[in-house]
């Protein structure tokens, strides 16, 4: 299996429920379908979030193929990181399982003899490390997240170093929502100069309502820009 693949994640990260738009459930199977997979982190506060947004968290990740986490605002910074790290070691290992599978007929690591696990077990890991992975971090900014922009901003910053320590290629583009003329806004485009964000949200007002499922559609989109433009740049820069 070769240790260099691509892996394209949207990190939604938002304290309520949609209110506006189309399903985020059906938006997050339609980005899985693009190869794209969705996970989000649930902000509490005073640990609440609410049983319905308890649910929607939960069945946009399952829909989306992702992991979700529902966390206070204080451990976003560590979430996002975990997060996305366990989402692609879970895709590798059930592309290993896959081939384990095909090859020996067995599609559990525990059904493989103890140092051919370890051999599977350190090849995962170093997928993980070596592969390019391209992420975008879908901010909800309607006007519950008023008092949460500055421990948002640490979690970003916080980010932009896991990413800088991997040794495989990083892309990365913060989108929040809902958008000042459109559905999102693009904060930072598509850029492999990671090092260079810097405050990205400190000018924002929230405001508005909540269009979870419209804004991880318009995500979708901003995926065919990796395709069409060379990285690197920050001239769009947006802040």
């Amino acid at each position: 299996m070769a240790q260099s693949v691509t892996f394209n994640q949207i990190t939604l990260i938002t304290d309520g429920c949609s209110n506006q738009g189309i399903s985020p459930e059906e938006a997050a199977r339609q980005a899985l379908n693009q190869a794209i997979t969705t996970n989000v982190i649930g902000i509490t506060e005073q640990e609440i979030l609410g049983e319905h947004g308890r649910i929607e968290v939960e069945k946009i990740a399952l829909a989306g193929g992702g992991l979700y986490q529902i966390v206070p605002i204080e451990q976003v910074a560590k979430t996002v990181q975990m997060v996305t790290r366990q989402a692609m070691n879970r895709t590798i290992q059930q592309a290993v399982h896959t081939q384990l599978m095909e090859i020996m007929g067995k599609g559990d690591l525990n059904e493989i003899v103890p140092k051919k696990r370890l051999e599977v077990a350190k090849m995962v890991d170093q997928m993980a490390e070596y592969s390019h992975l391209n992420v975008l971090l879908l901010i909800d900014t309607s006007a519950s997240m008023l008092n949460k922009m500055k421990k948002l901003e640490e979690a970003i910053f916080d980010f932009q170093l896991s990413l800088q320590s991997r040794t495989g290629k990083s892309n990365l583009s913060i989108v929040t929502f809902p958008g000042r003329n459109d559905v999102i806004s693009i904060r930072v485009p598509w850029t492999d100069e990671i090092e260079q964000i810097r405050n990205v949200l400190y000018k924002m007002k929230p405001g508005g309502n909540t269009p979870t499922g419209t804004a991880i559609q318009a995500s979708i989109a901003h995926f065919d820009r990796l395709k069409n433009k060379s990285l690197g740049v920050l001239d769009e820069y947006m802040v």
